[in-house]
């Protein structure tokens, strides 16, 4: 068993327990309130708010690194965010620009993509690059750290 397991159990037993106080305590406030327990209404306002919290967890699981690939995926300077989505490495990058055309607007460096959005402050413009890795250069990467990781153990050693 992995070490994940235990956090899984014990999130499970604090949401089981927390979870069924509020439940009965919302509930409980409803009838002091003059609410007759058989009421529909109590029982959909605590759906939702379970409701908000499966999709609160859904999301938070988006953004765990489950291989160790993902977790010692390298990271690039100015690197906001990484993740996984469907199977592809999904990157936001930060990249700052100085320089503006005649218009105001930001210069384009040339090799500017569709998946760059210029976002101006002051006289600097700050560039969020949003790219997908194909399979073949998340696997150039990798093997590119790899070769690093065992450069810099050798290094070491020596």
């Amino acid at each position: 068993m992995s070490s994940c397991h235990g956090i899984i159990l014990t999130g499970w037993s604090i949401a089981s327990i927390c979870g069924g106080l509020a439940f009965t305590s919302s509930i409980n406030a409803h009838i002091k309130h003059g609410g007759k327990p058989y009421d529909t209404h109590i029982y959909f306002v605590n759906f939702m708010w379970m409701l908000a919290l499966v999709i609160l967890g859904f999301f938070c699981c988006l953004f765990v690194r489950s291989s160790i690939r993902d977790r010692l995926f390298p990271a690039l300077p100015g690197q906001i965010i990484r993740m996984r989505v469907f199977g592809r490495v999904f990157r936001v990058l930060r990249t700052y620009d100085t320089g503006h055309s005649a218009s105001g607007e930001c210069a384009s460096s040339g090799t500017e993509k569709s998946n760059m959005c210029c976002l101006r402050f002051g006289k600097s413009c700050r560039h969020l690059h949003f790219e997908y890795l194909d399979k073949e250069e998340e696997q150039a990467a990798w093997e590119e750290y790899l070769m690093l990781r065992a450069v810099q153990s050798r290094l070491m050693h020596n």
